[in-house]
């Protein structure tokens, strides 16, 4: 199911789902917002209402984390008072931080009205949910307090509970969610990553599992299809895969355990990152063949690669690092047909070089790389991507939370539907030339580059049951999308 880019300011109630919460993207955008990119401040969403009244509430879609947590009617709305310089390294992962450091929702509330946070409204934008006037809601008074904390400062606190949530004419009883009594961040997070990754003392059901515990799919698996970068078409599609929307096959690759002593079961949809390479009709750059850790994050508006092979990308394009933070490049590469190709344990997609160069708001004649650096010091020993929705955008990916694989093929853009129920494996999926093939490196070491050692720019500058779709509508402004079930 389509839908139409909503325009707005960069600025408004709700940010950037493409610059994500879980992801780097939107880090530090508060504090480069005269340099701004466009592109950025848009976000995939979706509509939920939830308890005995309906409250509707609009959700930011995440592979890169869990939960769901919405507003409270009585959210504390806040603005976080920690500030950043604009070359200062951003944090991206939640779990670099420990619970004493996200304020309780206690604290917080005692806290209204000060000069630590300034209560905005905002955070309601996009809606709430009064827990206390839906009769069919039920605290969890057995765990703790909800707490999240990401690497911009801004995080949500709240209590745990359990309600009805609806999506379109289905309803689905006894879900797990946070609703959040204070928050810095500008909207709700819809995750639906794995459960190890849940921000909770321990596992429980979150909405994916429970979507197939109430009967509305056969597996604990979705696929995901964000359209081109000129539409803001997208859906992931619950328990099924859409053959119209991939060319060649379907390849089965592993999730693995990046961090192993965090959990015993992968907590990050991550996959293999074999190599990356950039290509013209007459050259081919090897970037990058060090394996890499890459999360396939949709809550991320861009690619964040390890610093060397950043650089090495940047250097391949003639491009430099601004003070923004930025690698500013020639604007010609928008109107080339130059590709990066991401080989993933042999599945290879290919990415348009215009897809990942973005131009400056303020400045029409300037493009960036839509990639930035993830700092050493977050690496640690096992260096990571970031694969966000400049790359995710390009590929059709399904991602089994049960069998711990993902399967990706080259995106087609079409309006046509060819939809197949999963009942056990992705159907017509083939398992990867190199799916048994899962070690990556330690150390993060770019290739050097060929001669000559940067590309040549361009002369000119310018379905049926046990399955449902949750739409996804690109959001600039303030907006609401609906979910479609198929039965």
């Amino acid at each position: 199911m389509d839908f139409a880019v909503i325009g707005g300011n960069p600025n408004s109630a709700l940010k950037a789902r493409r610059s994500g919460y879980k992801g780097l993207a939107k880090r530090g955008l508060e504090k480069r917002s005269e340099f701004g990119i466009t592109g950025e401040d848009a976000y995939y969403a979706a509509t939920l209402k939830i308890g005995s009244r309906g409250d509707a509430n609009v959700v930011a879609v995440d592979t890169g984390s869990s939960d769901l947590w919405v507003m409270s009617s009585d959210v504390s709305c806040g603005v976080s008072k920690r500030s950043f310089d604009e070359n200062t390294p951003l944090a991206h992962n939640r779990r670099l931080f420990t619970d004493s450091q996200v304020p309780s929702p206690s604290e917080e509330l005692e806290k209204r009205g000060s000069n630590t946070y300034t209560s905005r409204g905002t955070c309601v934008a996009g809606g709430s949910f009064n827990y206390t006037a839906s009769v069919s809601y039920s605290a969890n008074k057995s765990s703790s307090d909800f707490h999240i904390l990401y690497g911009d400062g801004t995080y949500a606190g709240g209590l745990w509970g359990t309600d009805n949530i609806s999506f379109g004419s289905v309803n689905i009883s006894h879900c797990n969610f946070a609703t959040a009594m204070v928050s810095t961040s500008d909207t709700g997070v819809f995750g639906i990553g794995l459960a190890a990754d849940e921000s909770s003392n321990s596992t429980y059901e979150n909405l994916p599992m429970r979507f197939k515990s109430s009967g509305a799919i056969n597996k604990i698996a979705y696929s995901l299809y964000l359209n081109n970068a000129n539409g803001s078409s997208g859906s992931v599609l619950f328990g099924a895969v859409d053959h119209a929307k991939y060319n060649g096959q379907l390849q089965k690759v592993p999730i693995i355990n990046a961090d192993p002593s965090y959990s015993s079961t992968p907590a990050d949809l991550q996959v293999v990152l074999n190599s990356i390479t950039l290509k013209s009709s007459s050259q081919n750059i090897t970037v990058s063949t060090t394996p890499i850790a890459a999360l396939l994050d949709s809550g991320t508006s861009l690619t964040l690669l390890p610093s060397a092979i950043s650089q090495a990308f940047a250097k391949s394009l003639g491009g430099f690092m601004t003070k923004s933070g930025f690698y500013k490049v020639s604007c010609a590469y928008k109107s080339s047909s130059l590709f990066a190709e991401f080989n993933f344990s042999g599945v290879k997609i290919k990415v348009p070089l215009s897809d990942l160069i973005s131009t400056s708001i303020t400045m029409e004649s300037s493009c960036y790389l839509g990639i930035e650096e993830i700092p050493p010091t977050l690496s640690s020993d096992t260096p990571f991507a970031i694969l966000g929705d400049n790359f995710l955008r390009n590929a059709y990916v399904v991602f089994d939370l049960e069998d711990y694989e993902i399967s990706l093929a080259q995106v087609k853009f079409s309006d046509t539907e060819d939809i197949e129920v999963i009942s056990s494996s992705v159907p017509s999926a083939v398992k990867a030339a190199s799916y048994s093939s899962t070690s990556f490196a330690t150390v993060a070491t770019a290739i050097p580059t060929s001669t000559p050692s940067h590309l040549t720019a361009p002369t000119s500058s310018k379905s049926g049951s046990n399955a449902f779709y949750l739409p996804e509508t690109l959001i600039f402004g303030v907006v609401s999308a609906c979910f479609v079930f198929l039965f």
